[in-house]
């Protein structure tokens, strides 16, 4: 089966995007794991999750638990 040819700033906005949305890696993922384009989508999405759960205590309301 031949895959379209997607661009890297496509994957990495749409593995963003599912990231922020909260979605689960294989729900949010359409590109195959064995393939470099879901591969860069894991990492990215990886990335940015990490990214996001290091940035939310600081951008609690003060006094919030």
């Amino acid at each position: 089966m031949d895959f379209p040819i997607v661009s890297l700033d496509k994957i990495e906005r749409e593995a963003k995007e599912a990231a922020e949305a909260g979605h689960s890696l294989n729900f949010a993922c359409s590109y195959p794991f064995d393939e470099r384009s879901g591969q860069h989508f894991k990492k990215v999405f990886n990335d940015h999750r990490a990214a996001l759960l290091a940035r939310s205590p600081q951008q609690q309301p003060e006094g919030a638990q």
